[in-house]
């Protein structure tokens, strides 16, 4: 559990706007990530940590964090459809095989046969 003078040092400047309620709240967020097993000063322990406090203390709200992670639910969606089509036309252009895309992508097999249209049961 985080001590006192941890949670100084790590609200750092925003010390001195802190109440004493927001303290013991942000102690117990503490105490709950450690209760669910986790480590607040592990990634992404941490950022479940900072997420959180930044509600506790006012400088966020649930509503905007679970906006934020939509978009990046959704970014990372058509980032993944783009990378399919790269690895596509990159079998097409370069007339690379499964093996040579796996090598210059860093991907697993199953990943380059899903964006070549294959499944792994072939």
């Amino acid at each position: 559990m985080m001590q006192d003078y941890e949670l100084d040092a790590w609200l750092g400047s925003a010390l001195e706007d802190t109440t004493d309620e927001q303290r013991e709240q942000l102690h117990r967020l503490d105490e709950a990530i450690t209760d669910m097993g986790l480590d607040p000063d592990e990634d992404p322990d941490q950022e479940r940590f900072t997420g959180g406090a930044t509600v506790i203390l006012g400088d966020d709200t649930l509503e905007h964090a679970v906006d934020q992670w939509r978009d990046a639910r959704l970014a990372a969606s058509h980032a993944r459809i783009a990378m399919s089509g790269a690895i596509l036309a990159a079998y097409i252009r370069d007339d690379a095989t499964e093996a040579e895309l796996m090598e210059r992508t860093g991907l697993s097999r199953r990943v380059i046969r899903e964006a070549l249209g294959r499944s792994d049961s072939r």
